[in-house]
């Protein structure tokens, strides 16, 4: 009769990280098909990973690490947003010049668009600015530092009486909750 094997904890980790990329599977064979095998050649029974995974937390750890490839998701979408927006401002800024160009050149009087594109471009440029600079703000902010600015101006808007009290009111006329479907 042979005592309980021991796995290394390398070995553990290398079976969390299986379990992880394979999709957290609960099903007994599934856990037997994902789980590698131990340098040794032996592998752990289900109920010794189901063990490993109450123990280890692999749960919460999972949860944690989907938690991070989403923030790192919405890191790269942020990133890519910005981008857009800073070649949108360059854009805009050469329609901007275009437009000077022409009204320095043709004078006031030619061209009414001259002057509407000038001038917009030149709010388009702020407000696109203003924009792409506040995603890079909040991109390299912490979630609480976040809060804590959302918080901010929402104080300021209420001191400044800005933030509109109002009640909902349900116009539909019939209670929803208890409706069968037919």
């Amino acid at each position: 009769m042979t005592g309980p094997q021991i796995f290394s904890q390398d070995y553990i980790k290398a079976c969390f990280n299986a379990w992880y990329l394979a999709g957290r599977p609960d099903a007994p064979t599934a856990l037997r098909r994902i789980v590698p095998v131990n340098p040794d050649g032996k592998t752990p029974s289900v109920s010794l990973i189901k063990r490993w995974r109450v123990m280890g937390a692999w749960d919460a750890w999972a949860d944690d690490l989907d938690a991070k490839v989403y923030q790192k998701d919405d890191k790269l979408l942020i990133n890519k947003k910005a981008a857009m927006l800073r070649k949108q401002q360059d854009e805009t800024e050469k329609v901007s010049a275009k437009a000077l160009s022409h009204l320095i050149q043709e004078g006031f009087d030619s061209s009414n668009a001259a002057v509407q594109a000038f001038y917009k471009g030149h709010e388009e440029v702020r407000k696109i600015a203003g924009f792409s600079d506040l995603l890079e703000k909040l991109d390299k902010l912490t979630n609480n530092e976040v809060e804590a600015e959302i918080v901010k101006l929402l104080n300021r808007a209420s001191d400044n009486d800005q933030i509109i009290d109002s009640e909902l009111e349900d116009v539909g006329g019939e209670e929803t909750e208890s409706q069968e479907l037919p």
